[in-house]
């Protein structure tokens, strides 16, 4: 009875080995466990949520939709241009300045943007500048703000001149009228459409310039209207606050976050 019984059991090993190996050859097997295919549901679901984050990236916070206008600007398209270095730390404020005026691509050109902006006299910018002027019609705000508003307006139009590409345009006429001194005859039918765009870039600065001067104004309006209003309902400035409000009510420190934006965009690639 024992032998039987080994034999038995040998037989039924057999038997399953057999059958493994069918299922192994065929493919086909018993279905896996429910805990095996509820882990296997979790993991794929874990897996396709990392997948989704990775694909479209994290949610758009509330700065990125607030500055989504300059974001999309293909004012940014070309990125920073390089920045030398400063050589000594007494003239590092001037420098710095300066580098993000310059242009690498101005390096074929006589007429300079940094030239425009501090309006030096005698230079090809300065020619050009001047006779522009000239050609305006005159309003009564081109007066406000000084040295320092007439400065950020100047960078205005040579952000606009270098990111049209009509640095070329100015070059050529800033040339001619130079060498011409007294009077320029009648341009060609491409020269005026060229120069009528050059008198636009030059009316849009008078435009800036009048934004700047009005919104100068109504910043100083509104801080005091604010300092009455908190003097009846007895109510204290913050000091930090307060030293930007009156900071504000110059135009040079008006004007500061203006010219560190317009920096900004003079050293973008066209």
């Amino acid at each position: 009875e024992e032998k039987e019984e080994e034999e038995d059991d040998e037989d039924e090993d057999e038997d399953d080995d057999d059958d493994d190996y069918d299922d192994l050859v065929s493919g086909s097997s018993a279905p896996p466990p429910l805990w095996f295919l509820d882990l296997e549901r979790t993991c794929a679901h874990i897996l396709g949520r990392c997948l989704r984050a990775l694909s479209i990236g994290p949610p758009v916070t509330l700065a990125e939709r607030k500055a989504h206008k300059w974001l999309a600007s293909p004012l940014f398209a070309g990125g920073a241009e390089e920045m030398p270095t400063s050589s000594s730390s007494g003239e590092q404020d001037n420098n710095n300045n300066n580098n993000k005026i310059n242009n690498a691509h101005q390096a074929d050109l006589e007429i300079s943007l940094e030239d425009l902006v501090e309006d030096r006299k005698g230079s090809l910018a300065s020619i050009l500048h001047a006779h522009m002027r000239k050609m305006l019609k005159r309003k009564p705000h081109d007066i406000l703000g000084g040295a320092v508003v007439k400065k950020t307006v100047r960078r205005f139009i040579g952000i606009i001149l270098k990111h049209l590409g009509l640095l070329p345009v100015a070059e050529d006429y800033a040339l001619e009228l130079m060498d011409s001194k007294d009077s320029i005859g009648p341009p060609d039918p491409q020269q005026a459409i060229f120069r009528d765009r050059l008198r636009k870039v030059w009316e849009s600065g008078q435009q800036f310039h009048l934004a700047v001067s009005t919104e100068y104004s109504r910043n100083k309006m509104a801080f005091y209207a604010r300092e009455e209003k908190m003097k009846e309902t007895k109510e204290q400035w913050d000091e930090k606050e307060l030293k930007e409000a009156k900071r504000k009510l110059t135009w040079d420190g008006y004007c500061e976050s203006i010219i560190e934006r317009c920096n900004l965009l003079l050293a973008q690639h066209p």
